[in-house]
């Protein structure tokens, strides 16, 4: 009994194990074209990460739903939860701001978000 509940066990976690990593890849993995995301020639599904982590796409059939971007201590900085939401930006302690006020106190990482969009629609140097 105890030996077939081990076998359980592993299979559990292999299965599991096969699952992390899917649906979450870096930038440089990916291609757009026509302002969708493709991932080994097919629309993708899933998160794609910056290669400094500094933002995520949150990427249904090849298009994007929700963004966001994060300040260097890991707190959300500018937000979009789906694409009929409107844009939400926070300091570094979570606290909401106005946009024109994060663009102005932050003004590197407001940056990010031009050259995010002009990698999507076709540019293809990295943001």
């Amino acid at each position: 009994m105890n030996l077939r509940n081990l076998i359980y066990a592993i299979l559990f976690l292999m299965a599991l194990a096969g699952c992390v990593g899917n649906g979450s890849i870096h930038v440089d993995e990916v291609e757009f074209r026509d302002s969708l995301v493709y991932f080994k020639g097919s629309p993708y599904t899933g998160e794609v990460w910056s290669t400094d982590s500094l933002w995520c796409l949150t990427v249904e059939d090849g298009r994007m739903t929700a963004f966001k971007l994060y300040h260097a201590n890991g707190a959300a900085a500018f937000t979009m939860a789906s694409p009929a939401d409107t844009l939400q930006a926070f300091d570094e302690t979570g606290t909401a701001m106005s946009i024109d006020s994060f663009a102005v106190k932050y003004k590197d990482i407001a940056d990010e978000i031009p050259a995010l969009i002009n990698r999507i629609h076709g540019d293809l140097t990295e943001p």
